[in-house]
């Protein structure tokens, strides 16, 4: 494996030789995303929506370009999520709020499943184990997918363009919904006042605090890049689509992917980072978008046959 990898990286190191157009192309779109921020918000899409394609012409086939694609998009997508929340006023003007929360306390039975789960804090030591449990989790999930990505980079590279563009798709997808109707987290919610009758905490503040190695979080909302950005659930749409992504390479993969989104999921809302209605939106999500690559597949595999490509 080791000479696989070393061939690997002079192939790369010659693709990057010939070809300095593209790999400039691909630094300054590496440069305008960087400071994207500083850009008006239509201009600002224009490198963030390039970066990934500038990316993949910058690498030579195989899975350096499908892994190297995704980490550019995962750029993007970073700068992309804060853009909704540059005029707060006009996305504050279409949040949803009360009819979020009415669902979830009808999902939970006339209380909010934040607030059931909440509960099993009263308990100290309960509270100490399972706010570290799902700390752990919840900050686990920004390495997960790369730890996913990497092991089929080593070991199936022919399922890893699939399994990157899967997990792509549902963050463009719940971006751009997000961008269209906000909605308000539940610990939002409950620090503006609208969950007066049920008492809701930011664990995720706390375990951040009590964990090594962890990114702080904060309790105030202008902390957020985008505090209003809940539903549905990317952390929960990600972790599942890449969950049924392994389900096509290796059964033991995919169970151990589906087991830690399942804790994932309880965690989320047991943290107060996510109502369930935005779990189960997640998962629709997820699952839609597998549904929809996998009626795409054979008729794309045909239309490739007839082109001779």
């Amino acid at each position: 494996m080791a000479d696989s990898l070393a061939d690997e990286a002079r192939r790369v190191a010659r693709h990057v030789c010939d070809h300095p157009d593209r790999v400039g192309l691909a630094a300054a779109c590496i440069a305008g995303a960087k400071f994207s921020s500083r850009l008006p918000a239509p201009l600002a899409l224009i490198p963030l929506v390039a970066l990934p394609p500038a990316a993949a012409r910058a690498l030579p086939s195989g899975r350096v370009r499908s892994y190297g694609t995704f980490l550019a998009h995962t750029m993007a997508y970073v700068e992309a999520f804060k853009l909704p929340h540059r005029d707060p006023e006009s996305q504050r003007s279409r949040l949803a709020i009360d009819s979020v929360i009415k669902a979830d306390q009808r999902l939970g039975g006339g209380v909010a499943p934040n607030a059931r789960l909440q509960r099993l804090r009263r308990r100290p030591r309960v509270r100490a184990v399972l706010d570290r449990f799902f700390g752990i989790t919840y900050f686990a999930w920004a390495a997960e997918r790369h730890v996913a990505l990497i092991w089929l980079f080593l070991r199936h590279p022919r399922a890893l363009p699939r399994a990157a563009a899967l997990v792509s798709a549902v963050f463009d997808v719940s971006l751009a919904i997000q961008a269209v109707k906000p909605s308000a987290p539940p610990w939002w919610a409950a620090q503006q006042g609208f969950l007066r009758d049920e008492p809701l905490h930011r664990v995720t503040v706390d375990a951040s605090r009590e964990l090594p190695l962890v990114p702080q979080e904060h309790a105030d909302a202008s902390q957020e890049a985008n505090p209003w950005a809940a539903w549905p659930s990317p952390h929960t749409a990600t972790s599942a689509v890449l969950a049924l992504a392994l389900l096509d390479v290796d059964g033991r993969a995919a169970a151990a992917a589906g087991a830690y989104a399942a804790c994932l999921w309880v965690g989320l809302i047991y943290l107060g980072e996510h109502y369930l209605s935005d779990v189960l939106g997640g998962l629709a999500l997820a699952g839609a978008v597998y549904a929809a690559e996998q009626a795409a597949r054979r008729p794309a595999r045909a239309l490739v046959r007839a082109l001779g490509v």
